[in-house]
């Protein structure tokens, strides 16, 4: 049993802030990262078939991860304090009851839509495809329900080893299908179908994981009194519908614009009078964002993950002292966000070529490339609110921000392609920023000062241009136009574009001394402060 003493609660809650954003950040590299060998496999159409379903998958892959764990953990920490039985058992009884019949809902509508929802993609072969990522949410409830369990006592290693198997199953399991179906001939739609079935693997192998860790150590109340439970059913499902809408809308923001380009790009393409081969291309080589994107705000959102428990935890002191740790998170989220914008548009060619061994998808890349920056800025500023409270006004922003996305679609596509739906998908991630940051300006949170984004801006001007004139040296002085020239330029530019980028930050002193004792390397970093001072 799980020892539940006072005095250890905070250093396991710090432990396992620390656990999951490293798990974040392993399963959010590895599934950013499986894509890339999968297009050179397959190519850019294989591409194209894959990430119009992946959405489905991601889906459950949150629902399983930072959605319904969160709301079964945060809802058991509430009503049942460790003291009383049958408010656990209840807790649990209506949160199993519940996932599993979203569950069971969601895997109906999709098996039975499919036909209809690959229609209304433009691409009828996708039904086998949508028929397979249906049978992923019949695990969802089970591995929810441990997770949740486990995270509301703390004992956030199992939690965050889960995560950490269920995707290295899933991506090893799915590129040995992969390369299996295209080694005995099965045609691109037939090989999708097939690695699909590799997140079922991964769930299976999360969840026997778990089971170990339970059967080692059942996280149950100390006392099974005979008290009953305090806590009714109405009051337990209207927690859920709400922590449903308003956690699961917010976690799913980079899924919702994926989805909205997964029904209509191909669609408005073909139906604006471009070949449909080419359309699928031209979706495929758009899909190459994803991992990037995906890359480009892990950051972000290891660290709104750990911001949601960290400030509720200071809920009950001074607004001066929160006021001090969203202020320094978010500046943190603006130097990363920033960097890693200016950093990739400005070696995106060498990037697509060491990737994806060509640039076609170069120009379109660099236009989605901005997305990281609202991405990050909107996923940091929703965890900062999550944190203090604010949990409506964030899903509300989600919701404005996929309108506009779907609406710009609409508009842009059928003029300039995908130029259009990457222009569309920068808007949409921009409206969700504005709005969150609009909620936060109105709780009178200071963030970030404009001299203290300009310092950041010139920063990244600087970096950019110093990668651009190492990138014409190399050519000048090595002219080889090869994969691995390629590979050699983008990693070197990103170690040079990354030193002097935070050369400049440093120097710019965008963190005050408070700040500074707060972060990583804060020796390092008063030492050079004091180099510099003392001339």
């Amino acid at each position: 049993m799980i020892q539940n003493v006072p005095q250890a609660r905070t250093n396991k809650f710090l432990q396992g802030a620390v656990l999951l954003t490293a798990a974040g950040i392993i399963t959010k590299g590895l599934s950013a990262i499986y894509r890339v060998p999968y297009q050179n496999i397959v190519g850019d159409i294989g591409f194209y078939i894959y990430q119009q379903i992946y959405p489905f998958l991601a889906i459950v892959m949150v629902l399983s991860t930072t959605g319904f764990p969160v709301i079964l953990s945060k809802l058991l920490n509430e009503y049942s304090d460790g003291s009383n039985f049958k408010n656990f058992r209840k807790i649990l009884v209506v949160c199993f009851s519940f996932f599993a019949l979203i569950s069971l809902f969601s895997f109906t509508s999709l098996f039975l839509g499919a036909d209809k929802l690959a229609r209304w993609m433009g691409d009828p072969k996708l039904a086998l495809l949508l028929k397979a990522a249906a049978c992923s949410f019949l695990f969802f409830p089970f591995i929810s329900m441990l997770r949740g369990v486990f995270q509301s006592c703390h004992e956030m290693l199992p939690v965050s080893l889960s995560q950490i198997v269920e995707q290295a199953i899933r991506v090893g399991a799915f590129l040995s299908i992969t390369c299996f179906f295209v080694y005995k001939g099965f045609d691109l739609y037939e090989t999708a179908a097939g690695a699909i079935f590799s997140s079922l693997i991964g769930y299976i192998g999360a969840f026997m994981l778990l089971l170990v860790y339970w059967k080692k150590r059942v996280p149950l109340p100390l006392s099974r009194s005979s008290k009953e439970a305090a806590v009714s059913v109405k009051k337990i499902l209207t927690k859920l519908l709400i922590y449903t809408v308003t956690f699961c809308l917010t976690s799913m923001l980079m899924i919702f614009m994926q989805l909205a380009d997964s029904f209509q790009l191909y669609k408005l393409m073909v139906n604006s009078g471009a070949d449909p081969e080419a359309a699928k291309i031209a979706k495929g080589i758009y899909d190459r964002g994803q991992p990037l994107l995906q890359v480009g705000t892990v950051a972000a959102t290891s660290l709104a993950l750990s911001l949601v428990p960290l400030i509720s935890s200071f809920r009950h002191k001074a607004f001066q002292y929160i006021q001090q740790h969203v202020a320094l998170s978010f500046k943190i989220c603006l130097i990363v966000a920033i960097g890693a914008t200016a950093g990739l548009i400005s070696i995106i060619e060498q990037v697509d070529f060491m990737l994806f061994a060509d640039t076609k998808g170069a120009g379109v890349l660099s236009v989605f490339s901005i997305s990281i920056l609202f991405s990050s800025v909107a996923i940091t500023s929703a965890g900062i609110l999550q944190g203090v409270n604010e949990t409506v006004w964030p899903a509300l922003s989600v919701l404005a921000g996929v309108a506009v996305k779907i609406l710009l679609n609409e508009c842009f596509i059928p003029f300039f392609h995908t130029y259009g739906a990457a222009l569309a998908t920068v808007c949409g991630y921009g409206v969700v920023c504005l709005l969150n940051l609009a909620v936060l300006n109105r709780k009178k949170y200071k963030l970030a000062s404009f001299k203290a984004v300009w310092k950041m801006i010139g920063s990244a001007v600087v970096m950019f241009l110093s990668i651009k004139l190492y990138f014409f040296l190399f050519d000048f002085f090595i002219s080889d136009e090869t994969r691995m020239s390629a590979s050699i330029q983008s990693l070197t530019a990103v170690v040079f574009g990354a030193a002097v980028y935070m050369f400049f930050i440093i120097q710019s002193a965008i963190f005050t001394g408070k700040e500074i004792e707060s972060l990583p390397f804060k020796n390092k970093i008063s030492a050079w402060k004091e180099r510099k001072e003392n001339g």
